[in-house]
């Protein structure tokens, strides 16, 4: 501080009399200048001045980059994840045979098809098998 003069005085003693920039309070408490953007909270931090607790899903030090929410792919069985910018959501858009919002549910193909003449129906993905009894065959098992 080669050139500066320091001066100081026990706080009961110093008064201010108006006003005082914010620009000159953030010299004492950086976090009176606000510098963390959507919604992030300023701590005082002894080595770095100031850190930003960020909002979920924002990040960065002014917590000004958006969090990618499909960077943790949350879509499984190969499910497309498509994030909403706006509201920092996401939905999955499921391949066929799956549901749900993760596109985690199996769709059970026997409840829709039916397998005749005592058959059993195992569901796969996106389709159905039907295990035909002695002296039937066919798809459905409709031919004696």
């Amino acid at each position: 501080m080669e050139g500066k003069l320091l001066l100081t005085t026990p706080e009961t003693k110093f008064e201010c009399l108006s006003p005082v920039e914010t620009s000159v309070q953030a010299k004492c408490s950086p976090c009176v200048s606000g510098p963390c953007q959507n919604h992030g909270v300023c701590q005082s931090d002894p080595v770095e001045l100031y850190t930003c607790v960020c909002a979920p899903g924002f990040t960065g030090k002014y917590c000004e980059t958006p969090v990618d929410v499909c960077a943790s792919n949350p879509c499984t069985n190969g499910g497309t994840c498509i994030s909403d910018e706006q509201t920092r959501r996401f939905s999955c858009s499921c391949l066929v045979g799956f549901h749900g919002s993760f596109c985690e549910v199996d769709v059970d193909d026997c409840e829709d098809h039916g397998c005749e003449n005592g058959a059993t129906c195992v569901d796969g993905v996106g389709n159905y098998t039907c295990f035909c009894p002695p002296f039937y065959i066919g798809m459905i098992i409709d031919i004696p």
